[in-house]
């Protein structure tokens, strides 16, 4: 009825919310496909495939989810939502036991032209963390060294450094480890994970 309302993904959200309290799991992603159906020019159909993909996931429902997000990622190259797309789309493969193709994934969502700090921080932690257990630990650390050049946020560097001081720990690599230790103690020591 209101299909050009800013509230229209909000509304949605509230119906959804309302349906499966009412038991009735497989409702909200109809109600989602007819909106889009009935309002295909409509300025929150982006935002409303996006939130049909993130209701199958929450749903454990990883290849459908994987589906909506990679029909998402066609219809819409250039979204504002691409890299949480990408991103999710990227969590459905490492769900669904698939690292390779998570890994990638999630560095495709790092390097989507919109994607946020918060993104890319996550995308690059999770594919160095696949990269660590698959025992290519040059390349997870490559990632995080990566990460650590494309965010400002002092935070997301910190646990950057950590994380590679802890990987190259693991390799028995004491001396590297403890300068990205170091690091964290000089230059971020007003932050709590300078005192871990």
């Amino acid at each position: 009825q209101f299909p050009k309302s800013p509230y229209v993904a909000d509304a949605t959200t509230g119906i959804q919310y309302c349906l499966l309290a009412q038991g009735k799991d497989e409702e909200p992603v109809k109600v989602l496909d007819e909106i889009v159906r009935e309002n295909p020019s409509s300025p929150v159909g982006e935002e409303l495939q996006l939130k049909k993909g993130d209701l199958l996931f929450s749903q454990k429902k990883y290849s459908e989810a994987a589906d909506v997000y990679r029909g998402f990622a066609e219809k819409y190259p250039k979204s504002k939502f691409l890299a949480n797309a990408q991103y999710a789309l990227a969590k459905c493969y490492r769900l669904q036991g698939s690292p390779d193709e998570a890994a990638l994934a999630f560095e495709r969502a790092a390097n989507t032209p919109n994607a946020t700090e918060k993104v890319i921080g996550e995308s690059l932690f999770e594919a160095a963390e696949i990269y660590h257990i698959q025992r290519k630990s040059d390349k997870a650390i490559l990632t995080l060294q990566n990460l650590q050049e494309r965010v400002k946020d002092p935070g997301i560097i910190a646990e950057a450094k950590v994380r590679a001081g802890e990987i190259l720990r693991s390799l028995g690599k004491r001396a590297e480890a403890n300068v990205q230790f170091e690091e964290v103690i000089k230059e971020y020591n007003d932050l709590p994970i300078a005192d871990e």
